[in-house]
């Protein structure tokens, strides 16, 4: 398990979404054997997410790993968490300014890893007939996953911005999938409208560069199956094309630019629904 983390972000680099589900699932035995939960029991999120060591670090990217691709794929987890907070402290930490979650590595921030857990559960209990009084519990779980921003004086402020625009940009996933995914939403709702407009405010306030680009990968994906103009997705594709893996056929940026593409085609004239994004994986990167 020492070498999961950095086997699956280099193959997340310089490999397809496929490999790296492939991988993720040659690994699965191996990391619930790495957990100390008993074999009966769910895999603990909250810990995962919180703790730290070596081998921590590769629990914890596996997991958070397993909860994103969920979403951006519309295919179950690999592992159903309990997603029971064992202490109080492991729900602080997930608010922590220097906490010991991934958002320095991909983005996204700590909290919001395990709403969308919360959420993959959900989905996969009750499809897009979750209950109206969970569907408010959720926006106010998603509204809570504030930007932290842990800078100093030297700090340059454009990298200071484009941190906080790519936790909010994460955060606006969150409502598109709450929307579309567990409510079954088109993209032509207003809440989805709403949601999308202020993803595309918030990517014309930073420059087209590699950081933060780079990290905005996944929300450009999903808040891309929410955008239906021609115009908004040429912004869209203007920034994946800028990030340098997106342009490199066989890799997991240029699958995003692909599944995009295809989700748009296949949706001219009409609204977009969360279906559509997992038709486009199965056309795009066969699963």
């Amino acid at each position: 398990m020492e070498s999961c983390h950095e086997f699956i972000s280099i193959t997340s680099k310089v490999g397809s979404l496929a490999n790296v589900l492939k991988i993720m699932d040659l690994y699965a035995p191996v990391f619930r054997r790495a957990c100390p939960e008993p074999s009966d029991k769910f895999v603990n999120l909250p810990q995962k997410l919180t703790s730290t060591g070596l081998l921590d670090l590769n629990l914890k990217y596996y997991a958070t790993f397993d909860v994103i691709q969920s979403v951006i794929t519309h295919r179950p987890m690999f592992f159903r968490y309990n997603l029971d907070f064992i202490s109080p402290q492991d729900e602080e930490l997930l608010d922590a300014e220097n906490g010991p979650g991934l958002r320095w590595l991909i983005g996204v921030p700590d909290r919001l890893v395990f709403v969308l857990g919360k959420m993959n559960n959900l989905f996969e209990d009750y499809g897009n007939h979750v209950d109206p009084g969970m569907v408010r519990e959720l926006e106010e779980d998603i509204e809570a996953c504030k930007p932290i921003i842990f800078s100093n004086q030297e700090d340059d402020p454009n990298l200071v911005l484009g941190r906080l625009v790519v936790q909010e940009s994460w955060r606006l996933l969150g409502y598109v999938y709450l929307y579309m995914g567990l409510c079954g939403a088109e993209s032509s709702d207003a809440r989805v409208v709403k949601v999308q407009k202020m993803f595309m405010r918030l990517l014309s306030g930073v420059k087209p560069r590699r950081n933060p680009d780079s990290f905005l990968l996944f929300p450009m994906l999903v808040l891309g199956v929410a955008t239906s103009s021609l115009s908004d997705q040429s912004i869209l594709l203007a920034r994946l094309w800028g990030v340098s893996e997106c342009n490199k056929l066989g890799t997991m940026g240029n699958d995003v630019v692909r599944i995009l593409n295809d989700v748009w085609a296949r949706t001219v004239g009409r609204s977009a629904v969360w279906s559509d994004l997992r038709k486009a994986c199965l056309r795009i990167i066969g699963v």
